[in-house]
């Protein structure tokens, strides 16, 4: 599967709440084949900027467009751009399984289909199939949150936090695989503040500070391969994954 040049884009955005701006005349885009990284201090608007962007709340001024949709004005894009919020919630008397093939059902996608990516997925993230969601751990419904939108390819993929409750396996595992995304294709977007992830060499970083979003030019010093030296020691780990192999469906 292949896109033409495609991108989001924000022009002259604002967003204000009682009468305190968090948004100020604000120029944003992400083109296909790039990660971006947001960070900014709690409360500077990572979580509203990404809202804003699902349609969650509207913005006071300005527009957004995804590929040649204005998001006010059509649901086409909602088909293809993913969203993981922070706050996504999970229904506590269902298990994982059945979040996986409630999204597959409406994705159209065939129950043989679901069955055998959400194995995979939970597998790989270490995820009980059969638990309750309340009976699982705050990272366990993290994970879940994050695999529920990859039983299908996303053009766009938002992911608001999406570290903060994860493993360092897990962390490897997903950045990773972001990264190979990306190099196929794949828009992706996130908002974090563990600097550790974020590699300056290959990945665009911005930063949100009094409701303006400016490219962040500091290098960072990137911990991946400390992590992954700590997981061999500790774990028996999937850190050296084919990400092509194992998610086929993504890069078909």
């Amino acid at each position: 599967m292949k896109f033409g040049k495609t991108m989001i884009e924000l022009k002259s955005l604002s967003k204000s709440y009682n009468n305190i701006p968090v948004f100020s005349d604000v120029d944003f885009r992400l083109e296909m084949n790039h990660i971006i990284f947001i960070i900014g201090a709690n409360g500077s608007g990572k979580t509203t900027f990404v809202k804003l962007l699902a349609q969650l709340i509207k913005p006071d001024l300005g527009s957004i467009q995804i590929d040649k949709y204005q998001i006010n004005n059509s649901n086409e894009w909602k088909k293809y751009c993913k969203f993981v919020l922070d706050d996504s919630e999970l229904i506590d008397d269902l298990n994982a399984l059945d979040h996986m093939s409630l999204i597959g059902y409406l994705s159209s996608i065939p129950k043989i289909l679901i069955n055998s990516r959400a194995k995979i997925l939970c597998d790989i993230f270490k995820i009980p199939t059969n638990k309750k969601i309340r009976n699982i751990s705050k990272g366990q419904k993290c994970k879940l949150n994050i695999i529920m939108n990859l039983l299908t390819r996303p053009k766009y993929f938002i992911l608001d936090e999406p570290f903060v409750y994860l493993d360092i396996e897990s962390k490897i595992i997903l950045i990773n695989l972001l990264n190979t995304l990306s190099n196929i294709g794949c828009g992706i977007l996130v908002t974090t503040n563990d600097l550790s992830i974020i590699n300056s060499k290959i990945h665009t970083t911005y930063l949100i500070k009094n409701g303006k979003i400016d490219l962040y030019k500091s290098e960072f010093t990137n911990n991946q391969n400390l992590y992954e030296e700590f997981i061999s020691l500790t774990d028996d780990s999937n850190i050296e994954l084919d990400f092509r192999k194992t998610f086929f469906w993504l890069f078909e």
